[in-house]
């Protein structure tokens, strides 16, 4: 799991209640900034965002994937949402570094129009991680550093180079800390719904990673039921972006119990009625729980 957590971390440069903008408003406004203005491109930006969500760009089909992401970006070499899921297969899917350098023109296009200087620095700084340049990567990691300290994205991402869970936990809990005082100090348009999820999933992620290794398996099931199942930021947005891995962590709560609990029947049926599983009923994710 905890690689997992490191390869969320990695791709998160931006970034409880529905508190702020949707994702889709966010990238609506973002291109529109850019004056692309077209209600096509813009449908298919958000469709394609929602659509590879957080998922590894890899397996069957990724090829044909990257094309349509190559042509979409060619209408309009601004959208900085292509360029960025283009950046990321580079960065998290292709071994061949030749290749990965050859392509730094989509690295670029990101750095050149996205608004924020800092995620522009965060991709200078896994790029040339990427291709083994280290005196770039400590450039652009002592710049990012110094331009996000004491802010909740500075610390998130680089909490990737913790090398022990107990760090990473320690960093991801003051990220959430951070983004929480920026939601309630007033910066609610900075953070979108899909942010505040995608930070605090994060965080009880690594909770259950905790109670895994201590082997404390009915403190898992409780977790996941009291603290993620039942909450209300199942919003559409969180729901098309990040079904999968809401799928992926009712698959394992289920593991745990039928694995180390002995099918615990209850603690099936509190699973199975759930607000996060009949949201993941109601976009067609068949979830099958053997009692």
């Amino acid at each position: 799991m905890k690689s997992k957590i490191i390869k969320i971390l990695l791709f998160l440069f931006i970034g409880l209640e529905c508190l702020a903008l949707t994702n889709r408003e966010r990238i609506e406004k973002d291109l529109r900034k850019l004056n692309i203005n077209d209600s096509v491109i813009i449908a298919l930006t958000i469709n394609t965002d929602e659509r590879l969500g957080d998922k590894l760009l890899e397996g069957e089909g990724i090829e044909l994937t990257l094309k349509d992401l190559k042509n979409l970006l060619e209408k309009n070499p601004k959208n900085f949402y292509i360029s960025y899921h283009i950046a990321r297969y580079y960065l998290e899917t292709e071994k061949n570094i030749e290749e990965v350098k050859k392509n730094r023109k989509y690295f670029d296009l990101y750095i050149k129009n996205t608004p924020h200087e800092e995620k522009g620095l965060a991709m200078n700084m896994l790029y040339y991680e990427k291709i083994g340049d280290r005196k770039k990567f400590k450039k652009y990691y002592d710049e990012f550093s110094k331009k996000t300290s004491g802010r909740w994205m500075g610390v998130l991402v680089l909490a990737r180079y913790r090398e022990d869970l107990v760090s990473l936990k320690k960093d991801v809990t003051l990220a959430l800390e951070l983004l929480k005082k920026q939601i309630k100090d007033g910066n609610k348009d900075e953070v979108t719904d899909e942010e505040l999820f995608e930070v605090q999933n994060m965080y009880d992620s690594l909770v259950l990673q905790e109670l895994f290794e201590k082997k404390e398996y009915q403190k898992i099931v409780d977790y996941y039921l009291n603290n993620m199942a039942n909450q209300n930021y199942y919003t559409t947005g969180v729901m098309m972006k990040y079904a999968d891995r809401l799928v992926t962590q009712l698959g394992f709560a289920t593991e745990v119990n039928k694995e180390f609990l002995n099918k615990n029947q209850e603690n099936y049926k509190k699973m199975t009625n759930t607000k996060v599983y009949r949201e993941l009923e109601k976009i067609g994710k068949v979830i099958v729980v053997n009692h």
